[in-house]
């Protein structure tokens, strides 16, 4: 019951948070959602399959 609770007032702050932020964005940068503000929504997670090397060359060696 409370995590039900807790998800209704993530959603009902979330729009909020939407509003507040779309009212002062940039007009060219994109729109933002409530589901960018609330920790219960899922969001698709991206995956890079790279060599540890990658890392390496890039925080090391600082190559691009």
């Amino acid at each position: 019951m409370f995590e039900g609770r807790e998800q209704a007032e993530w959603n009902r702050v979330s729009a909020l948070m939407a509003l507040l932020a779309n009212i002062w964005r940039a007009p060219r940068s994109r729109a933002l959602s409530p589901a960018d503000f609330n920790p219960y929504t899922q969001r698709q997670s991206v995956q890079f399959e790279a060599d540890i090397s990658v890392l390496k060359n890039v925080f090391v060696d600082r190559k691009r």
